[in-house]
């Protein structure tokens, strides 16, 4: 069929979407939230290899990971699948998530940060039996 002949020429990356709400109640969580979205837009860019050179370096990968806090620890959330390694794609930020509403000084009380993410790996059949057998994964036994 049509789609099966589209499916073998292009296996899609899984993406995933995460949204976060931030709430300051001072300056200084304004100036947290600033900085956590500055290093998101930051490290979802490429960057340049040398002065003047036109050449890029891929963007930052990402390891994410779901955990549960167990005992005062944190570990692997049984679960949820596991990813494999990401690049976040897009950074949208709404300043405005409940309408406007500021400190003195303009900087926003409510922010909605989405960061939409992208696996850098096809998620096979044997990964989600935990059988990988290639890729960065291989015999680790995760369940994608």
């Amino acid at each position: 069929s049509a789609a099966s002949d589209v499916y073998k020429r292009q296996v899609p990356f899984r993406p995933f979407e995460f949204q976060f709400m931030f709430r300051a109640r001072n300056a200084e969580e304004v100036e947290a939230a600033k900085l956590i979205i500055e290093s998101f837009r930051a490290y979802s860019k490429p960057w340049f290899t040398g002065s003047g050179s036109g050449v890029f370096h891929y963007p930052h990968e990402f390891r994410i990971e779901f955990l549960r806090l167990v005992d005062d620890n944190y570990e692997t959330n049984p679960h949820l699948p596991m990813l494999k390694y990401c690049i976040c794609k897009t950074v949208n930020t709404n300043y405005t998530a409940q309408g406007w509403k500021s400190f003195d000084g303009g900087a926003p009380v409510d922010i909605n940060l989405t960061l939409s993410f992208e696996e850098t790996e096809i998620v096979t059949q044997e990964d989600v039996d935990g059988k990988t057998s290639v890729g960065d994964f291989a015999k680790r036994g995760y369940n994608f």
